[in-house]
């Protein structure tokens, strides 16, 4: 008598990938409905390796038994399916609680006071804030600050003490007309007692209004400009030297 090995006969399904989408309610329904599809596509070729197997044992040739190791084997490798498939179901929690408690997080930021890498900086209720910090030997600070097309629409003298210093455009332009809400960039060029230009390095600061936690980084918004969580250096007031327009 010929016998099937149910090995042959039945396969046993993928393990579901795990995905780290950045949306928590839909990280978790898409974990629950590949957990689930998976585990019932194992009971199903499960239960018919059982049926099969239950078949052979009792229809085998008494003088040439079936080798015990084939269904063992086959069992074995139920099992190791299973183990991931929980393993993988069991992470995909992890990451969704870990989604929902970054998210709770980030609610704190809203109402407060940040100050974030770059150079961008919302100009709401006719103020925009940006601190930029000069090294030592600086003489002299250009401050320029321009709108989302690119133009000059504000220059002045910045203070070029070393260490941070904080600089506040109340929205009037060089030509003395009032500037659109929006976002501005600042640039601040500096330069020595010899003429040579130094690096200065720009950050910004603004109220936080919202929070998102769409796509691979959390953002934090002030009106409508994003800022990663990641570029964030300080919440609330830093102590420095300050200038305004």
């Amino acid at each position: 008598m010929t016998i099937v090995s149910a090995a042959n006969t039945l396969t046993t399904p993928a393990a579901p990938t795990t995905s780290t989408s950045s949306t928590p309610s839909s990280s978790s329904s898409t974990s629950t409905n590949g957990a689930s599809a998976a585990s019932s596509q194992l009971m199903g070729n499960y239960q018919d390796f059982l049926t099969l197997l239950t078949a052979q044992l009792t229809h085998q040739d008494p003088s040439s038994p079936m080798d015990s190791a084939q269904f063992t084997d086959q069992l074995v490798q139920f099992s190791s399916v299973e183990q991931q498939i929980s393993t993988n179901s069991n992470l995909q929690q992890l990451i969704s609680l870990s989604q929902s408690a970054q998210s709770a997080s980030l609610v704190n930021y809203i109402g407060q006071t940040i100050t974030a890498q770059g150079q961008t900086a919302t100009l709401a209720n006719g103020s925009a804030t940006w601190n930029y910090t000069v090294p030592a030997g600086a003489t002299n600070a250009q401050i320029t600050i321009t709108n989302s097309s690119g133009d000059n629409v504000y220059s002045t003298t910045g203070n070029p003490s070393a260490g941070t210093n904080t600089f506040t455009w109340n929205g009037i332009t060089t030509q003395g007309t009032t500037a659109p809400a929006g976002q501005y960039q600042i640039n601040v060029a500096a330069t020595n007692a010899a003429g040579q230009p130094v690096t200065v390095s720009t950050t910004m600061s603004g109220t936080v209004t919202g929070a998102e936690t769409d796509g691979t980084t959390p953002t934090l918004l002030i009106g409508n400009y994003s800022v990663p969580l990641s570029s964030v250096t300080s919440v609330g007031t830093i102590p420095s030297s300050s200038s305004s327009s």
